[in-house]
């Protein structure tokens, strides 16, 4: 596996035209912003009362989260069996055969919990398996990334 396009993509920039991926993180006041604005306020607060504005501040400030998300995508075929199975459902009842849409019905409930169970199982293998970089990787120490996996 080449190393490049890889490390592009993980800092959000696209490896063949080197354009920026995804969308900036908030514009979130900062916590020394709130901070500085309560404590202007006060300019004569005793260090007590500085320690409840640090506490006011932390309350206040909205982080972004740095995250990945995941999404599991059923292939074309098993999509439009799905529909099949939903519209044969819909005709049986607009044509008023109670026992088809029935039938039609049950499939549609069996191949739900199918797809159910597949969304599940992929879940808990990601979460047995999945690696996540942690820690700091912009920099390599002696030759070697400081960051860790988990």
């Amino acid at each position: 596996m080449e190393r490049k396009p890889y490390e592009a993509v993980y800092r959000q920039i696209d490896p063949d035209t080197g354009a920026k991926l995804g969308r900036a993180p908030g514009g979130y006041a900062k916590f020394a912003d709130h901070l500085a604005r309560l404590a202007a306020a006060e300019p004569h607060a005793t260090s007590e009362r500085l320690a409840e504005l640090e506490r006011a501040a932390a309350q206040a400030t909205r982080k972004s989260p740095a995250y990945t998300d995941v999404t599991a995508s059923f292939s074309k075929s098993i999509s439009v069996l799905h529909a099949s199975i939903r519209i044969n459902a819909a005709k049986a009842r607009a044509a008023g055969a109670e026992t088809a849409a029935a039938y039609w019905q049950a499939r549609e409930a069996e191949f739900a919990g199918i797809l159910q169970a597949a969304n599940r199982a992929g879940l808990e293998h990601v979460e047995r398996w999945a690696v996540t970089r942690t820690g700091y990787h912009g920099a390599r120490v002696d030759g070697q990334e400081p960051g860790r996996y988990e």
